[in-house]
């Protein structure tokens, strides 16, 4: 029992000086003084996260959203994450804004990094080998820059737990775990299905070929079987509704037929391993992990394994050619495969290649830093020294990058001393976390595009950063080539979702302030191009310019179709419906420039009444003369349905994960690490 207390204190430790790394490189980013600039961040994602957290705040779940698109069902919406689990923190406990929803992203950077240990722990090796690649996915080439594009850095860091939970179940000789089940859940929630799609089938592919491997592809298929369908039902609140709803969307249905030349990662930018020097397109993975896959090159020691097909699979897949054509593989998988042709931008989802490489490379890194023999050590700094020279006066603008590389190889000779440094743990620790801490701070200061905002008043002034508008080339120094001023309402400032009574007119949209039309609760047509109906396109083709600053609802004559002498109150709005009072002197049609969906329900004076059809788009209802209460109400069977199926679910496996500790704890048959001892019955 001492023993593993001690470890514990000393995996906390570890985890501590992670999370400490974290802060202190990312450390304007969690004070605030810079935020993330990236374009689709802060003038989408932002703004609908602070819509859900509105929401949810108010008391309302975030059924339809009366501020986009003339108003759209966001129980469908492929970037609706209300109910991921810091997101509806968020929504019942702090509400939102732009620096607690970058802190949020920070925290998930951290949780992605220890996913990463508690693998390579789980795999038997040391903490010190466990902290270097957690740091080194942390600040990877790839999680630096997801954070242009917000929520697919959850999808990034729930993915070492599906591996973790995997290997976890193996480990005990069962094909149940918990751990994975809500890891491959989870991302469901936050919002990006392409990156999530991409994860499912590498994640597969992983098991199937560690199956093979090891001989136990029954219990990996059973494995894969039980826990993606428990994961599938827990996440059937997001999915199912976006499923039913993909026919509606003309962005869900048409795949791409090639890659935009300017906006790709291919063979050439793979160079960026040894010398980052670029923003957008870096594969970097630190530069002790190049290090320690040649020290297994030297060492004879390159394992086949699942992590190794599986980094050269997915790499395989999402390398794209000078010319923007797809790998033979990219055209394979997306011709056979259901969902994968509706992934786009393949450049977003390097972050499962870099992962499968990053716990690949781990036990070559662990030798390296145990091994007390230097010569391989200096073989292997000497070659990635020699590789670093060569492509650096070969494709590298001298001038330019001078710097960058100097940094680099002197830190290659830093990591030879490390190596040296194996019979003395403390030096070399501390040498280790020195080199490793230096290396990234100047990384992400070398690399980083966000320009620090002025506050003015009640507005914020930012200048956004377009996503991967730079040169690829490592012959200049263009970080980034777009950059857009943005003025932005100071979140303490935003109104809440029933202070919209207050100016109820339809606003076109087409003055582009996607964000602040958002924020201010305002009723705006077209927002931004977020997957848009195509009952929507219809009127945004034909009408959108003439439905500016139109009443967001009217009472007309039911025979004449001429204006009745009324008295209308807007007395109440959620995320799920409208109130209204009114009087009026005759029977009438009361028209809501919102309702064109069959899933709204009207009750006039608690009664159900039909709703008709006002014209090519809009519904009303009819009402009689009188004083009246109408209210409208958007329901989604589907939702409410898939609910109950997820609680249910939830509950049955946290129930079964309980059980079967339980009676491991009985039986005593919890397992060491390095073996695979036998639970049965868990």
């Amino acid at each position: 029992m001492k023993k593993i207390e001690g470890d514990a204190v000393k995996d906390l430790r570890a985890i501590a000086s992670m999370l400490l790394v974290n802060v202190l490189i990312y450390g304007k980013y969690w004070a605030g003084s810079v935020l993330f600039t990236g374009k689709d961040t802060v003038t989408q994602y932002m703004p609908l996260i602070n819509f859900e957290t509105d929401c949810l705040q108010q008391g309302s779940y975030p059924l339809w959203n009366p501020f986009i698109n003339f108003g759209i069902p966001y129980v469908e919406h492929v970037l609706n994450s209300a109910l991921f689990p810091t997101h509806l923190l968020m929504g019942l406990v702090t509400g939102s804004s732009m620096l607690i929803y970058q802190r949020d992203l920070l925290l998930w950077i951290f949780l992605g990094g220890l996913g990463i240990y508690l693998c390579v722990r789980e795999f038997g090796l040391t903490r010190m080998t466990a902290v270097v690649t957690g740091i080194s996915f942390m600040f990877s080439g790839q999680l630096l820059v997801l954070p242009s594009w917000g929520i697919i850095i959850y999808n990034a860091c729930c993915f070492p737990y599906w591996i973790l939970g995997y290997h976890r179940a193996k480990r005990y000789d069962t094909s149940f775990s918990l751990l994975s089940i809500i890891f491959i859940a989870i991302p469901v929630f936050s919002g990006y299905v392409s990156s999530y799609v991409q994860g499912v089938y590498y994640f597969i592919g992983y098991v199937i070929v560690d199956s093979l491997l090891s001989k136990r592809l029954v219990r990996g298929l059973l494995f894969l079987a039980i826990n993606m369908s428990a994961a599938f039902l827990i996440a059937l609140p997001k999915l199912l509704p976006v499923y039913s709803s993909m026919g509606n969307y003309e962005r869900m249905s048409v795949a791409e037929a090639n890659a935009n030349p300017d906006e790709i990662i291919g063979y050439y930018n793979l160079m960026s391993l040894f010398l980052p020097v670029k923003y957008y397109f870096s594969v970097y993975i630190g530069q002790l992990s190049m290090i320690a896959l040649l020290y297994g090159m030297v060492k004879k020691t390159i394992r086949f394994d699942a992590l190794l097909i599986m980094s050269f699979l997915s790499a395989w897949f999402l390398i794209v050619g000078s010319d923007g054509t797809f790998s033979i593989l990219h055209k394979i998988a997306n011709s056979i495969l259901p969902m994968m042709r509706l992934t786009r931008n393949e450049w977003m989802y390097w972050n499962y290649p870099l992962t499968f490489v990053i716990l690949y490379i781990a036990r070559d890194m662990d030798a390296f830093l145990g091994d007390e023999k230097t010569t391989p050590k200096m073989l292997a700094v000497g070659s990635f020294a020699a590789l670093l020279i060569i492509m650096f006066f070969s494709a590298y603008n001298v001038r330019l990058h001078s710097r960058s590389f100097l940094v680099h190889l002197s830190l290659a000779a830093g990591f030879l001393l490390v190596g040296a440094a194996a019979k003395v743990k403390k030096i070399q620790t501390v040498l280790l976390m020195v080199l490793i801490f230096g290396e990234f701070l100047m990384l992400v200061d070398r690399v980083s595009v966000d320009e620090p905002y002025v506050q003015n008043g009640e507005n914020i002034h930012m200048v956004l950063t377009h996503q991967v508008m730079a040169s690829e080339s490592f012959r200049d120094n263009e970080l980034v080539r777009q950059r857009m001023p943005i003025v932005v309402l100071d979140d303490k400032e935003r109104p809440s979702v029933s202070d919209s009574r207050k100016w109820p007119y339809l606003l076109s949209g087409l003055d582009g302030n996607f964000v602040d039309n958002l924020n201010q609760k305002r009723f705006s047509g077209w927002w931004y191009n977020t997957q848009e109906r195509a009952d929507f396109v219809m009127l945004k083709n034909t009408t959108l310019p003439d439905m500016d600053e139109v009443p967001l609802f009217a009472f007309f004559g039911q025979a004449d179709g001429q204006p009745v002498r009324d008295a209308i109150s807007f007395d109440g709005i959620s995320c799920s419906g409208f109130d209204f009072r009114m009087s009026a002197d005759k029977e009438g049609f009361f028209l809501l420039h919102q309702m064109y969906d069959d899933r709204w329900n009207v009750y006039v004076d608690g009664i159900a009444r039909p709703i008709e059809r006002a014209n090519g788009f809009f519904l009303g209802v009819a009402v009689p003369p009188g004083s009246h209460v109408l209210t409208f109400r958007f329901r989604d069977p589907i939702f409410l349905a898939s609910c109950a199926v997820s609680l249910l679910t939830l509950l049955s496996a946290v129930l079964l994960q309980a059980r079967a500790f339980i009676k491991c704890g009985k039986s005593g048959c919890l397992p060491d690490k390095s073996t695979y001892q036998s639970c049965e019955g868990a």
